[in-house]
């Protein structure tokens, strides 16, 4: 995952057939983008710099929570909390145009 390796899709969520969501694990930070379907055209949303887990993620509207956390605890067991960091974003502020 580090050095200039491509990035790895961690998941995607597709909404009708407006526009779909993608995580993707760059180097050592997770990157949001948003695909137009119809015209195929992706945008960056967001990078979240040394994070290697997500978490979570929620989708109201335009408003996204994304949840993501730092770190692995190999020793913790399933039913013990889990810490995370929430970050919030709106899916129409793009920062600009992946070619």
């Amino acid at each position: 995952m580090f050095g200039n390796s491509p990035p790895t899709l961690i998941t995607e969520m597709n909404f009708d057939d407006r526009y779909s969501i993608k995580f993707y694990c760059v180097s050592s930070y997770f990157q949001v983008r948003k695909i137009d379907n119809k015209t195929k055209e992706e945008y960056l949303l967001k990078n979240y710099r040394y994070y290697d887990n997500l978490v979570g993620y929620c989708l109201q509207g335009d408003s996204m929570t994304v949840y993501l956390r730092s770190g692995y605890e190999i020793n913790k067991q399933s039913s013990d909390y889990i810490k995370c960091d929430t970050f919030h974003l709106n899916i129409n502020d793009v920062q600009w145009k992946i070619e």
